[in-house]
C-alpha cells in the first residue's frame, strides 16, 4: 500500500469519528500524524478551495451523523507547491459503535486534474457544436440529457428510452 500512496499521489486518513480526530501519515510514511479536531481542520487550515469547504464539511457531518457509510466528493486542495488540485475523496466507515453508527472510517483522495481538463474540454465542445449529451443514471434508471447551446445549459430527465425518438 505504501507504493502505492508514494507513487500514485494518492492521500491516505484514518478517521476516529467517536475522538474527531485524523491520522494522516507523515511524509516519508513511516509514521501516523493526529489532526485533533479534525472535523474543523479543513475550514481552519484552509487546505480546499473557498468554493469546495462546504461540500467536504457536509460529507463528514454524514460520516459523524450516521447518515451515510461511503461518500465520494470532488474538491480543489492545495498542494505542496501551494496551487489548488482537483482530488477526489472516498470516504468510508470500516467500523460501527454498539448503535451502529460509524466509529472509524478511512478516507483516501486520487488527484484528478487531468479527468477535469477533460471534462472541460468535452463541455466547451459540446457548446461550441450545439451538441446534446446523454448520460445514463445507474441509481434512477433514468437517462439525462445535456444540450448546451448559445441560450445556456437545457437539462432533460427521461425516464422512457423511447421518448429519445419521440
Amino acid at each position: 500500500m505504501i507504493v502505492a500512496i508514494r507513487h500514485g499521489g494518492m492521500e491516505y486518513i484514518e478517521f476516529d469519528i467517536k475522538n474527531d480526530v485524523g491520522y494522516k501519515l507523515s511524509e516519508d510514511l513511516s509514521s501516523k500524524i493526529a489532526i485533533e479536531n479534525f472535523s474543523d481542520s479543513i475550514r481552519y487550515n484552509k487546505i480546499l478551495h473557498e468554493k469546495d469547504i462546504e461540500k467536504h464539511e457536509k460529507a463528514i457531518k454524514q460520516l459523524i451523523d450516521g447518515q451515510k457509510n461511503e461518500l465520494r466528493i470532488e474538491c480543489r486542495r492545495i498542494n505542496q507547491e501551494g496551487k489548488y488540485e482537483w482530488r477526489r475523496y472516498y470516504l468510508t466507515v470500516n467500523e460501527f459503535d454498539e448503535n451502529g453508527k460509524g466509529a472509524r472510517a478511512v478516507i483516501s483522495s486520487l488527484p484528478i486534474n487531468e479527468l477535469k481538463r477533460l471534462e472541460d474540454s468535452f463541455s466547451m465542445a459540446l457548446k461550441q457544436n450545439n451538441i446534446t449529451s446523454w448520460f445514463y443514471l445507474p441509481k434512477t434508471g433514468a437517462i439525462s440529457g445535456v444540450q448546451n447551446s448559445v441560450f445556456g445549459v437545457i437539462n432533460e430527465n427521461v425516464t422512457n428510452i423511447d421518448e429519445l425518438y419521440q
